[in-house]
């Protein structure tokens, strides 16, 4: 499903928040504002797809970190309002007006 809805969310959480990275989500996210502090079209795209990805009812965030790996997932059972609520405390890190 989230495979190709907002590509550049599964992108972001692949290339930065995947077990498969072997970085904590604090690295994560450092690696993640050394990407955003240079705007790009691709940063621009990401920061569209998380919008319409939040204010998406239909968007499993539990699948799609079960997708990407993410360890907050791994062999435990959230619901996805925990998982919406995790996505949401990391990536306002990167834009604030993430609701």
């Amino acid at each position: 499903m989230s495979k190709y809805k907002y590509e550049h969310v599964d992108q972001v959480l692949g290339s930065y928040f995947s077990i498969l990275t072997e970085e904590s989500d604090d690295e994560a996210i450092g690696s993640l504002k050394r990407t955003f502090a240079v705007p790009s079209e691709w940063s621009a795209k990401v920061l569209s797809d998380l919008h319409q990805a939040f204010s998406d009812t239909t968007y499993s965030w539990v699948e799609v970190f079960e997708e990407h790996q993410v360890p907050y997932v791994a062999g435990v059972e959230v619901s996805e309002a925990e998982a919406r609520e995790y996505a949401l405390s990391l990536f306002k890190q990167i834009d604030p007006t993430l609701q």
